[in-house]
Parts: C-alpha cells; structure tokens; sequence
C-alpha cells in the first residue's frame, strides 16, 4: 500500500523502494523465526528449512517479478498475502489452546503419525507455492 500512495502522490525514488524492500526482508526473516518457535522446530534443521523456504521463497519471486517487469501483480490468491493470513491463523490458534507447544506436537488425526506441526508446515508450503 505504501508504494502505490508514493506512485499515487508522485514521491516515489529508489532509495523508497529499496527501503521498502529491505524492511520486508527484514520482516521475513523476523516472521520465520517467530514461526520456527511457535512450531516448536528448533530441534529439527529440515522442518527449520522447510519454514523459511515457505516464509521466503513467496518474497523473493514476488521481489524478482517486479524487478524484471517494473510492476508488481499480485493476484487474489498471493503468497504474501496469504502466507500472513495463514500465519495470522496460527497465531490464534496458539492464543486459544492451553498448552500450544504440547498442541503442535499431538497428532491431527488418532493413529495417523501425522501431528499438527507437520501439517501446518505442509498446508502452509501447499498454500504458498
């Protein structure tokens, strides 16, 4: 919203958007680790890469789009958007459970080996790419 008010107001530069940029770098990498302890995944590097490959990668492509076709398009279904909608989710569930670490950890469905950690990562990688 920040860069179409710029454009809008004709304030926009190069220096505004790499400040913008790199703000939302900032708060991907900020977002992944709030995500990495709320999962409980500090234990475990590939669930821990999984995370910042499903925080970063919608980042990048979007960064990458706009600077080869100088417009940034992004859908009704975009993984930034979505990614912080569903992080958003995530964040309330844990408000609502008792114990959200014990949460994650127990299974989505008796007997499938399946926990919540695990298909909350998958969703959110399905949702995202």
């Amino acid at each position: 919203m920040d860069g179409k008010q710029a454009r809008r107001t004709g304030t926009s530069s190069p220096l505004g958007l790499m400040l913008d940029h790199g703000a939302d770098a900032l708060n991907i990498v900020l977002s992944t680790l709030n995500v990495m302890a709320m999962l409980q995944v500090g234990n475990a590097p590939h669930e821990c890469f999984l995370v910042y490959l499903a925080s970063a990668t919608p980042f990048f492509f979007a960064t990458w789009e706009e600077y080869y076709t100088g417009s940034l398009y992004l859908g009704v279904f975009n993984g930034p958007t979505d990614g912080v909608l569903i992080l958003c989710a995530s964040q309330l569930v844990c408000a609502f459970v008792e114990d959200y670490t014990a949460w994650w950890g127990s299974e989505v469905v008796a007997g499938t080996g399946i926990s919540h950690r695990h298909f909350a990562i998958g969703f959110y990688l399905i949702c995202v790419f």
